[in-house]
């Protein structure tokens, strides 16, 4: 914006004064920019016209992220599973600014992977998990009062959704320079 600031306060003639080293006398310039009212015009009008075409590419941005993310999110299809992908969301919050999200409590654990770590029964005498997910019927596995789990390795699904948007959104904000200054 310091530019375009500065366009705007532009002459279609300066006059520098210098001193000379050699003659000790002041020396004139005169600068001359052909067609600086029609760069002005361009300059005076950008930071609207830039706004609302920022904020257009900031809208397809993440509208792309959203559907790559959700593409690449794991889906657990023997358990009917389907809810992290349900919860990748995008929102415009305000002009130019908006976010993704993966609004599932567990996304950051699938995204980053876990450690291994302990697992106590809380309201329940033992751990227990249903066999064959939902549609098992009533047998259950049992494992104890505590397990060890071992960990899950990363699945940075979204940061592959995040890389597969890219080249996309680099085209939208190379328009946006096209659209405000052709």
């Amino acid at each position: 914006w310091l530019l375009i600031a500065w366009i705007s306060s532009m002459k279609t003639t300066w006059k520098f004064q210098s001193v000379s080293l050699k003659a000790k006398m002041p020396i004139e310039l005169k600068v001359s920019i052909p067609n600086l009212s029609a760069i002005k015009a361009v300059f005076d009008t950008a930071p609207a016209k830039m706004t609302l075409e920022i904020s257009e590419a900031v809208k397809k941005t993440i509208m792309k992220i959203e559907s790559n993310v959700k593409k690449e999110a794991p889906v657990n299809k023997k358990a009917g599973g389907g809810t992290l992908r349900q919860s990748i969301r995008s929102q415009m919050t305000g002009i130019a600014s908006g976010f993704v999200e993966a609004g599932a409590k567990y996304a950051g654990w699938v995204e980053g992977g876990t450690r291994p770590h302990i697992i106590q029964a809380k309201n329940a005498r033992v751990l227990a998990s249903r066999i064959g997910g939902t549609k098992g019927g009533g047998q259950y596995a049992i494992f104890g009062k505590t397990v060890k789990h071992p960990g899950t390795k990363e699945n940075p699904f979204f940061q592959r959704g995040i890389d597969r948007s890219e080249d996309d959104i680099t085209g939208y904000f190379s328009n946006v320079l096209k659209k405000v200054f052709s």
